[in-house]
């Protein structure tokens, strides 16, 4: 019994610890400034492993029709505080209009 409640401790510890790296992991979201005339991809990483990165958003700028796409390429360091990766500037407020969503990936270094 004794054996029983060692494993099934260690096991939850375990658990915790693969719950809690899974968590940590690089994020990356496209985002217009509040008067929609900058574009900025926005960057950051909770984890202790640093990272190559690639993103892209398409977006249209208001009054046209073909979506554009913002894309880079980037390095996050281990536990990287949030930071701008690339932008773009508009012509002034009200340039951008649509936004989708942003798709990114990361490979480990």
């Amino acid at each position: 019994m004794l054996w029983r409640n060692a494993v099934a401790g260690l096991s939850f510890i375990l658990l915790g610890l693969i719950v809690t790296e899974a968590m940590a992991f690089p994020t990356g979201q496209c985002v217009l400034n509040g008067d929609k005339s900058q574009l900025s991809l926005v960057v950051s990483n909770s984890s202790d492993q640093s990272y190559a990165c690639t993103a892209s958003c398409q977006y249209k700028v208001a009054g046209e029709r073909p979506l554009l796409t913002l894309g880079c390429n980037y390095a996050l360091a281990a536990n990287a505080a949030e930071k701008v990766a690339c932008d773009v500037d508009g012509n002034g407020p009200d340039h951008f209009g649509e936004l989708l969503p942003t798709k990114f990936t990361c490979q480990p270094r």
